[in-house]
């Protein structure tokens, strides 16, 4: 692996030897570490450099059981998508072919993923190959390798809504308040509390019951947050919004006016 400079002339060599076949790499945004998707190898190997002047070591390997063919860095989260492997070479370690997995550098976990929607179910053809964010992260665009009528791309939308926690206040009980703005066009921030760790929904309905959003769904500590709302889909009309942690349930109502 080479260094090159902006006009394309030699610098010197990144990776004197490297591990393996691969198909693809990342360098981290401080250009001090490079991840080496070891196709033939399983793994995802990590070079390091303490600063631009030295040279690279290999220092480790994450993601035991990757055959990844993509990835790239998600601009929205700063986390590295890396595809696991397909049915022609299967992931191993409980790994799904034809998923792209969220890697968090930092926490060294993997926390978010998404899949490949098989044209033919089990086809060891369609070889995910392809990743590309939009810039806010909140778009993927992921394509495949493969066979007849391939390749193909398709399109994964992160609805997942911000939640922020509010700092400097004491929680003593289950709350849910009210929507502010109130009423509201189209954007409105709900703010709720935890006393105890939870699992925790937050949710919007209509005057007849159906659900028209999922604000939050997922396992949180105790704490203040808010999440805002963004009804710029919705009519106008008066909503619910139905706080679900652990036993409790909590509602409340909203009017949308455009």
């Amino acid at each position: 692996m080479i260094i090159l400079a902006e006009d394309f002339s030699y610098i010197g060599n990144a990776i004197d030897a490297t591990i393996g076949f691969s198909r693809s790499f990342e360098v981290s945004a401080d250009g001090n570490t490079i991840y080496w998707a070891g196709y033939t190898n399983g793994e995802v190997y990590v070079y390091t450099r303490p600063d631009e002047f030295s040279a690279f070591d290999s220092t480790s390997s994450i993601l035991q059981g990757f055959h990844s063919e993509s990835m790239t860095w998600n601009p929205g989260d700063g986390t590295l998508y890396l595809s696991a492997g397909s049915y022609n070479d299967l992931p191993e370690f409980g790994y799904t072919p034809g998923t792209w997995y969220s890697y968090d550098v930092t926490a060294d976990a993997v926390v978010d993923s998404f899949t490949w929607q098989f044209v033919t179910p089990g086809s060891n053809a369609e070889r995910p190959r392809g990743l590309g964010f939009s810039p806010d992260g909140k778009i993927a665009y992921v394509g495949v390798f493969g066979g007849a009528g391939l390749p193909l791309v398709q399109k994964f939308e992160n609805t997942t809504v911000d939640v922020k926690e509010v700092f400097g206040e004491p929680v003593s009980d289950y709350s849910l308040d009210q929507n502010y703005p109130n009423p509201f066009n189209p954007t409105t921030n709900i703010t709720f509390t935890l006393p105890e760790a939870a699992n925790v929904s937050l949710k919007v309905f209509d005057m007849i019951g159906q659900e028209v959003a999922t604000l939050v769904n997922s396992e949180m500590n105790a704490g203040k947050f808010t999440v805002q709302f963004d009804a710029g889909n919705l009519a106008s009309g008066t909503y619910v919004y139905e706080l679900r942690a652990g036993s409790n349930v909590i509602t409340n109502k909203m009017m949308l006016m455009k």
